[in-house]
């Protein structure tokens, strides 16, 4: 699947110089009582195929790194977006999630949310909590809480937003998502992460799909406000564009580096 063939002594200096870099992972760690999405789940690729895009987008970001797009998300993560390799069929795009090692950068709570358009998560590094609700015009002690949450539904195309209506929001499960992981979000999935690890990063491939549509829901509570939807956000550059392709770089290289051959 690779060509990377070192000799075993390297190969431990390289992992133990990977893992004292990255010793702060361990913040936010994921709870056992809670549901485990499991490495098995129904995916349109399989293990080989994920394994195959992951060293694509490694090799990609290294020799496209002036060029790539990395857009900073108000919750906390960045995407990295690639154009999707030949041998994918029926697949729209490629994006990286990468969450930060630094746990300094200044993040809000993610906002609870569906998606404009079907896609898969392999959990390359690290792991995330995240709760998934659904909709209901009825109060019900499984409720969020004892509010409405004002839905404003966002255009991707023209960056704006309507408010289409209000709903209460039923918490139906917690899942976690650990390393190795696939996590498949149809559009009218509901959620929002709660925790992750520092270090976290997922390679998502997004589909073309019937069910995909050109806008997205946010769902705001009575204490938010419309300036808590966000319709477009700043790509980064310079050093601190850098400063991420190198971090996400790493991660991709450990988790190559680390199969079994």
């Amino acid at each position: 699947m690779h060509n990377f063939k070192y000799q075993p002594f390297l190969k431990a200096v390289v992992c133990i110089s990977f893992l004292l870099n990255t010793s702060a992972l361990t913040a936010s760690p994921i709870s056992s009582e809670e549901h485990s999405i499991s490495e098995v789940t129904k995916s349109k690729q399989s293990k080989s195929e994920w394994l195959a895009i992951i060293d694509y987008s490694y090799n990609y970001i290294k020799q496209q790194q002036d060029a790539l797009i990395v857009e900073k998300n108000e919750s906390g993560f960045y995407r990295i977006y690639l154009p999707a390799p030949g041998s994918l069929k029926s697949v729209e795009k490629l994006r990286l999630h990468y969450w930060p090692i630094d746990s300094s950068t200044q993040i809000l709570e993610e906002s609870i949310h569906d998606h404009p358009k079907l896609f898969e998560s392999y959990i390359v590094n690290g792991g995330y909590r995240h709760v998934l609700y659904n909709k209901s015009d009825t109060l019900a002690a499984s409720a969020l809480d004892n509010s409405k949450y004002t839905i404003f539904k966002v255009n991707k195309l023209q960056k704006g937003f309507d408010v289409v209506g209000q709903t209460y929001l039923h918490e139906t499960q917690i899942e976690k998502a650990r390393e190795k992981a696939i996590v498949v979000m149809p559009t009218d999935v509901i959620h929002r992460v709660l925790t992750y690890v520092p270090g976290t990063l997922s390679m998502n491939i997004v589909y073309e799909d019937r069910t995909n549509k050109d806008y997205y829901n946010v769902f705001i509570s009575e204490n938010g406000s419309e300036k808590d939807v966000k319709t477009e956000r700043a790509s980064l550059v310079g050093t601190e564009k850098a400063s991420i392709i190198k971090e996400v770089l790493a991660r991709l290289f450990n988790s190559i580096f680390q199969r079994e051959e």
